[in-house]
């Protein structure tokens, strides 16, 4: 199991309810830090995605070589979702079993990417722009902050080899995506695609629980997130996720009761 964090983030502060969680149910979890600079070595996802998904490439390698697995399962919360979609289908087709995306990216539309800046980048060159103001800086070139937000969308170079034959889905590859109604940077009509697959499967936490207010920040903190994955990996040991209060940002509220012990309501 490879846990891939969001933008900015790290494989420690994306994974503190479900790497254990996944520990619990006897899974072998592997959770790096991908794309971070020598000098922010905790700031993660920072580079382009092509440095990210080379890098995740030699990583899946090396899982796989040590365990002597012949596939590997992902979990990617945002933009880790986007780079464990591209090892499924792209460099590595055939060795991801299952992806479960956590507020990822899969629409494949016209306003594909994050909001006001990949349907924006579709019109104006950001990235000519970002390297016009580093050239006027007096200290010298300064790097644009996640460059790689550019290339979550269907346009950008990378989201194009992903998005070939007009999907981003491999057809051996089973994908669960799970979103929310109240994520602000990537909603359901971004993290799903325009029509279905039949290994496609999509949850919207709201429409089977209420109490749910996890955003964007909070899903990989939610339970009922937590169940959903599980539930996706292996289908055979399914429970009815628990429906439980989830604020933005902080996550579940109270003391959580086990998996399992709470029905859906």
């Amino acid at each position: 199991m490879i846990l891939l964090h969001g933008t900015g983030a790290n494989g420690v502060n994306n994974w503190g309810t479900i790497a254990p969680s996944l520990l619990n149910e006897g899974y072998c979890v592997f959770a790096p830090t991908y794309g971070a600079s020598p000098l922010l070595p905790g700031i993660g996802a920072a580079q382009r995605m092509t440095d990210h998904v080379n890098e995740m490439t030699t990583y899946l390698d090396r899982v796989l070589d040590a365990t002597g697995a012949k596939q590997a399962d992902v979990v990617g919360h945002s933009q880790g979702a986007t780079v464990g979609m591209h090892l499924a289908k792209v460099t590595r087709p055939g060795r991801i079993a299952s992806v479960v995306s956590i507020g990822g990216f899969a629409g494949g539309t016209t306003e594909a990417g994050l909001p006001g800046l990949a349907s924006l980048a579709t019109v104006v060159d950001l990235e000519g722009l970002a390297a016009e103001n580093s050239r006027n800086l007096p200290d010298g070139p300064l790097p644009m902050p996640f460059p790689s937000m550019l290339d979550i969308n269907e346009h950008s170079p990378t989201g194009q080899r992903l998005f070939a034959g007009g999907s981003p889905f491999h057809g051996d590859t089973s994908y669960t995506l799970i979103a929310s109604a109240l994520d602000g940077l990537v909603p359901p009509a971004m993290s799903f695609p325009a029509r279905n697959y039949p290994n496609v499967t999509t949850h919207v936490l709201q429409e089977t629980c209420r109490h749910n207010g996890a955003d964007h920040a909070a899903l990989y903190a939610d339970p009922q997130t937590v169940d959903l994955m599980l539930n996706a990996l292996d289908p055979a040991t399914a429970v009815a996720p628990r429906c439980w209060p989830t604020s933005p940002i902080s996550g579940a509220i109270g003391a959580v009761p086990a998996r399992g012990s709470v029905p859906n309501n």
